[in-house]
């Protein structure tokens, strides 16, 4: 594409003879070209149009005298593809961790045309980490899934090929939670957010009798588990286990996956004032 070729042909009479002279049309997809042949010869400098299309293209050659005879002749010229763009589409611009995204990169040619090549994929995470690096075919659909406790914020992905480079973004929103459970005297706290959990949560342990507020500074990593004895922090007794709502706290269910979907959503919707106040994790438990 865009580079300059020449085309001559010599023009005959029917009986054999070089033609004195002729008019010459040089027709190459839409773009039409004049000249003449003089004695029989003609040459033409012909630019390619930098956005043909690759692949073999037909240029129909077409003589005629001014006696309205006409010859006509026809050559292939093959066009070799110049890789000129990469488009990334993702599914997504901003997800939940835990979540996937599907990702295609395409190749294009100087006509808009799809290139079959093979393409690099990287993405990095806001810290500047590598997340992975992947081959994959142009216009091939891969999907990526971010782990629960991937780091918040913007990811970069690059698509390249040779010289040609692309970036595109997809932003992991912060989810701040952490799921409550009791087991065998003891409060277990697990993170289940991809930020640090650093807050105070205070717990109630009563009974008819007794009403005992235990309150904690809770720092919990993402994906780690803080355990709390109870058992060091009350007189022995049966006692009912209350832990006080707030936001990104959940008690414990069976279904974990709604646990973490419900803390992302309220996370995202600011849903945090219609919490309730407590919520019982474990009733009329020895300790």
């Amino acid at each position: 594409p865009g580079e300059k070729i020449q085309i001559a042909g010599i023009v005959n009479e029917g009986f054999g003879n070089n033609i004195l002279k002729a008019s010459i049309k040089i027709k190459l997809d839409e773009n039409s070209y004049i000249t003449e042949a003089i004695d029989g010869k003609f040459s033409f400098d012909l630019e390619l149009p930098k956005t043909i299309k690759s692949g073999n293209n037909a240029i129909e050659i077409t003589a005629s005298d001014a006696k309205g005879n006409t010859g006509s002749s026809s050559i292939e010229l093959a066009i070799t593809p110049v890789p000129s763009y990469i488009k990334t589409e993702l599914s997504a611009e901003s997800i939940n961790p835990g979540q996937r995204i599907d990702i295609m990169s395409s190749l294009y040619d100087q006509a808009d045309d799809l290139i079959n090549v093979s393409l690099e994929l990287e993405l990095v995470a806001p810290s500047g980490s590598k997340v992975f690096n992947k081959i994959a075919d142009s216009n091939q659909k891969i999907d990526y899934e971010f782990s629960q406790y991937a780091e918040p914020g913007t990811y970069t992905l690059t698509s390249s090929f040779r010289n040609i480079v692309t970036q595109s973004s997809v932003t992991l929103h912060q989810i701040k939670g952490v799921n409550i459970k009791y087991n065998n005297q003891t409060v277990l706290i697990e993170n289940i957010g991809n930020v640090l959990f650093e807050d105070q949560l205070t717990f109630i342990i009563e009974n008819e009798l007794n009403k005992y507020p235990i309150t904690k500074d809770i720092k919990v990593e993402p994906g780690k588990i803080l355990s709390i004895d109870l058992s060091k922090e009350v007189p022995s007794g049966v006692y009912d286990i209350i832990v006080q709502i707030k936001e990104g706290v959940q008690p414990a269910i069976e279904k974990f996956n709604e646990t973490f979907a419900s803390i992302a959503q309220a996370a995202q919707e600011g849903l945090s004032g219609i919490l309730p106040d407590k919520s019982v994790i474990a009733k009329d438990v020895a300790i």
